[in-house]
């Protein structure tokens, strides 16, 4: 056997020792059996027997051979007593402390893999109690008395593996504490931002919606203020370039004379004129009325003075029967025609400098408005949306900071978040003092407040990153000093067999030594000697002792195929022969135990591998193709499968996938897409979408494994790829149903459906609502003489109206009764009892107002009635719920609060609203309500103490109380302020008829 041979046998004999402990112990178990049945065979004739025999032979002259033999053998038995006796226990003991040192180096890292504090300490036991039978067989070495260096050696080191255990269980478990509080707080973050984007974005939509309605308020008025301004300078304008006009044509008979020698012409001039002077006193009218500037009063005297002068001379010409007038009288008129046109155009020059001025002012006005309104409204909406955006920045940094790798990345991060929120507090001390809410401040400080103290996200992820950190560093110093305790262990096997082999060579060299000593002393008896050495000692004795020392030598190296002989022996030689075929056995089964979990490991591997529903792949460090499936080259590159081996560069497979157009993404970019594929591979980050070919979908999921590879599952999702199309379809079918459900149900009701808060079951609760019923009074008579078209239209404009102030008003819409209306508040969404009966009262003066202005425009439809409504409000306990079938099911409320509000809507008077005495109490600090005659109702035992709606406290404060006065003989009951045009003339005709009469009794 070559040296090379010997020397590679302690390494595997230092790998068989490491096997495992289920199948070392049915061994030993065959061992101590077989170790029995040797103790138990009866020697029938032994070694001391044979030689004794063969002394007896060789007589008296060979006693001094016989003595030396017999020390001789006495040697080889000490020698085979201690190969079998110390050596091989010494092995074993050898090999239980490496299987213990293998184990705690391979299952130390596991504490690092716990998930909760129970699988830690499970663990932490598991990898104690491995330490504990470690020491304990070291202990047993030690106590044998053999390596005690080396003994003393492995116990520091297994203290100090034990200490680094304690150091790694220590981290991790305060890396759970700090993980389970900072999922804590990144659940919180997602609360308090949720709430944060709910309280934030209705503050930007008022804003918005302010500036806007602000902008058309001051546009309104502008266009009006311009309106009236144009019409009066207009006005002023035109008068004075008609007045002008009409001047100047009647100055043409004063400068032209003939037209005054003719008789005729006088007359005609005359009649002329006089039409003219009409028109030149309305525009003078005009001008005292449109025009406010001194320097008109002079004007219209002068042109009173010309007009009455002129007329005057007309008449002398016209009755002069052709005679010359007055000449002096004609120059005078000329005169004055000519200071009158003189100061006309400075006037008529004032008036459009006027209309310019004021147009010019008011436009100015407006823009300075607008812009100061534009300014104040932006920065607020700007202030807003930067509380929002900051306010994002600032939960993103934070969602990236509690999943963060690198700690030296979290001090970044954390000054980006504390700008973030210097960003937040500044746009909030910018924005208006109403802008400013508590709740507003609320949410701002539980976002802010996440990210700032010990207990931020940055400070648990740091203090996880430095326990990670130190578990890793303890885990590392771990495996160094575990690898050392392994190079330890080795070197105490080596030197067990070393000691074997010494053991060995001390037997052979004994020997050696007594042939001499035999042949020096015996050599009168060489010659029988001999003859017993050839025949009898040589063969049966010294020849297996021989064979044994050199097998256990092979076994001590390591060879585990020698041969054992003299097993058929039954003496002591045939007992060392069986005890070393028990080892060699032991270590065979072991040897072949452990090919046979690897062989078994790495066909489950290959199985577990192509046994993927995916298609999986391996690239080491250098982006070689180490293994993968048939599914990865059947799902991902079909076409170029039977190309694909171990070896392959990543970038080989792709480029070749690329040139077969088999990338759809690739097609027109293959060059730049190779890029971002190879990157986007070698730096894995999130799982991404692949579209091939032919309309192949494909997942690709990489990551980084530790040894700089990456691994790759890729997942077909063709099939879920098609139902997310199907199911985007038919989620907006189902968005178009349910938005055409949503017009048979109250939107609080289909929300809470659809929302799962409410269940479609037959099931009911108590409540206290405030219920509302109406009715039109006299509709029945009206339909009878409207067309049918007529009357549909009219109804449903009513009902749209109506329903539209109630769900402006948050109203649960109970059923529409021909033209009534059944509401109620309080489920399944409730302000509060007294809210929710304030807001009916308040629901209810709006439709009464809306219906006053609605029949002014029916009246165009032909309807001469008056539409008006009574109203009923009751606030009590209900029964609210689901009733109906299984089947078929309506939501709506029952009970006796219903039965008193539909009863209060019969006795009210038209168009006013009655509401019980329970509801008054609720709604008497914002309603004016004037208490109304107690009313007996049907189903109700006692009578109910009534109240008349009048309006709320704000509105009446502004306008005045009703004229309400109520007498033996007369009762007068006038709300002036909310009548229409029409009843006003009403009520003022049908005063001046009682006044008419009255008058009569008076005298």
């Amino acid at each position: 056997m070559s040296d090379g041979a010997k020397e590679s046998k302690p390494v595997a004999h230092s790998k068989v020792a490491i096997s495992e402990r289920s199948f070392a112990e049915p061994v030993a178990k065959k061992e101590a059996a077989r170790v029995e049945e040797v103790k138990s065979s009866a020697v029938v004739f032994g070694i001391k027997a044979k030689l004794l025999l063969s002394f007896i032979a060789l007589a008296t002259c060979t006693l001094v051979a016989c003595i030396v033999a017999w020390t001789v053998f006495s040697h080889i038995q000490r020698a085979v007593t201690n190969v079998t006796s110390d050596s091989l226990p010494k092995n074993t003991l050898a090999l239980t402390i490496a299987e213990h040192s293998a184990e705690i180096y391979v299952s130390a890292p596991s504490i690092m893999a716990s998930e909760s504090q129970s699988v830690r300490e499970f663990r932490k036991k598991l990898l104690d109690d491995a330490v504990m039978q470690l020491n304990a067989a070291i202990t047993q070495w030690r106590n044998i008395g053999m390596a005690r260096d080396i003994a003393d050696d492995l116990t520091g080191k297994v203290e100090r593996i034990s200490g680094y255990i304690d150091e790694v269980n220590f981290s991790v478990a305060n890396m759970l504490d700090i993980t389970e509080s900072l999922h804590g707080q990144v659940d919180k973050l997602s609360q308090s931002h949720s709430r944060f984007l709910e309280v934030l974005e209705p503050l930007i939509d008022d804003a918005v919606f302010n500036l806007v309605i602000e902008n058309e308020s001051t546009t309104s008025k502008t266009e009006a203020a311009l309106r009236e301004t144009l019409a009066a300078e207009t006005e002023t304008l035109g008068a004075l370039l008609a007045l002008k006009n009409d001047l100047s044509i009647i100055n043409e008979p004063l400068v032209n004379e003939a037209n005054l020698e003719n008789g005729n012409m006088q007359h005609f001039v005359a009649d002329e004129f006089g039409s003219i002077r009409e028109h030149i006193s309305d525009h003078i009218r005009t001008l005292r009325l449109s025009a406010a500037a001194k320097e008109l009063e002079f004007f219209n005297d002068s042109v009173q003075a010309f007009v009455v002068g002129l007329g005057s001379y007309l008449r002398r010409a016209a009755d002069s029967q052709n005679s010359e007038p007055e000449t002096a009288l004609r120059q005078d008129l000329i005169r004055a025609h000519d200071d009158l046109v003189q100061h006309i155009d400075p006037l008529i020059s004032q008036a459009r400098e006027r209309l310019l001025t004021h147009t010019y002012d008011i436009v100015s006005q407006q823009s300075s408005k607008t812009m100061e309104l534009i300014d104040l409204g932006a920065n607020t909406i700007h202030n807003l949306l930067t509380i929002r955006s900051d306010g994002n920045l600032a939960a993103g940094l934070l969602n990236e900071a509690s999943s963060i790798q690198e700690p030296e990345r979290l001090e970044p991060l954390g000054e980006r978040f504390r700008a973030a929120a210097g960003q937040i507090e500044r746009a909030y001390r910018q924005l208006p003092e109403q802008n400013r809410s508590d709740e507003l401040r609320m949410v701002i400080d539980s976002v802010l407040s996440i990210g700032q103290g010990d207990d931020s996200i940055f400070g648990l992820r740091g203090q996880e990153l430095v326990e990670l950190e130190h578990a890793q560093n303890s885990i590392s110093a771990s495996g160094d000093v575990s690898q050392q305790l392994v190079i330890a262990v080795t070197r105490l096997v080596e030197e067990t067999e070393q000691d074997a082999n010494e053991t060995a060579r001390h037997a052979d060299e004994t020997i050696r030594t007594g042939k001499v000593e035999m042949l020096v002393i015996a050599g009168a008896s060489l010659i029988g000697s001999a003859l017993i050495m050839l025949i009898f000692v040589g063969p049966r004795i010294i020849r297996p002792i021989r064979e044994i020392t050199d097998t256990m030598t092979d076994l001590a190296a390591g060879d585990t195929t020698v041969v054992i002989p003299g097993t058929d022996r039954n003496d002591e030689l045939g007992k060392m022969s069986k005890a070393l075929e028990v080892f060699r056995d032991i270590t065979i089964s072991i040897q072949e135990s452990n090919l046979k979990e690897i062989d078994l490991a790495r066909r489950r591997l290959a199985d577990a591998i192509e046994s993927i529903s995916e298609a999986f792949s391996l690239y080491d460090a250098e982006d070689r193709l180490v293994v993968c499936n048939k599914k990865y080259g059947t799902l991902v590159h079909p076409e170029i499968a039977d190309e694909i081996h171990p070896g392959l560069f990543f970038e080989q497979i792709v480029r070749r996938s690329i040139e077969l157009g088999l990338i759809s993404e690739a097609i027109g970019r293959e060059e730049e897409w190779l890029k971002e594929r190879v990157k986007r591979h070698r730096h894995p980050e999130q799982p991404h979408i692949m579209h091939r070919h032919d309309g192949t979908w494909i997942m690709v999921s990489e990551r980084r494994t530790a040894d700089g590879g990456v691994v790759a599952v890729y997942s077909d999702i063709t099939e879920l790829k098609e139902r997310e199309n199907e199911l985007a379809e038919k989620s907006i079918a189902l968005e178009q149903l349910s938005k055409q459900l949503s017009k048979y149900l109250s939107p609080q009701v289909y929300q809470s459906i659809f929302s799962g808060e409410q269940s479609a079951i037959v099931a009911s609760k108590r409540k206290k609502l405030t219920v509302f019923f109406s009715d039109l009074v006299g509709f029945t008579e009206i339909a009878d003489r409207l067309e049918s078209e007529d009357l549909t239209q009219i109804l449903n404009q009513y009902l749209t109206e109506m329903t539209t102030i109630a769900l402006d008003h948050g109203a649960t819409i109970d059923k529409y009764i021909g033209d009534s209306l059944m509401i109620f508040f309080g489920d399944p969404v409730s302000r509060g009892v007294q809210a929710d009966a304030v807001t009916c009262v308040k629901m209810a003066i709006a439709m009464q107002k809306r219906l006053r202005s609605l029949s002014e425009e029916w009246r165009s439809m032909g309807l001469t009635e008056k539409l008006e409504c009574r109203i009923g409000i009751a606030t009590g306990f209900c029964t609210v719920g689901n009733f109906g079938s299984e089947d078929r099911m309506d939501y709506t409320i029952i009970g006796g609060t219903v039965n008193l509000a539909s009863r209060l809507e019969g006795v009210a008077a038209t168009g006013t609203t009655l509401v019980a005495a329970e509801t008054y109490s609720l709604i008497q600090d914002e309603i004016v309500c004037e208490e109304h005659e107690t009313v007996a109702v049907k189903g109700i035992a006692y009578p109910v103490r009534t109240y008349r709606v009048i309006d709320t406290k704000e509105v009446v404060a502004k306008r005045g109380r009703p004229v309400r006065k109520k007498g033996d003989r007369i009762t007068i009951d006038a709300d002036i302020d909310s009548m229409s045009e029409d009843e006003r003339k009403e009520v003022a005709e049908m005063l001046q008829k009682i006044l008419s009469d009255l008058n009569p009794r008076s005298t």
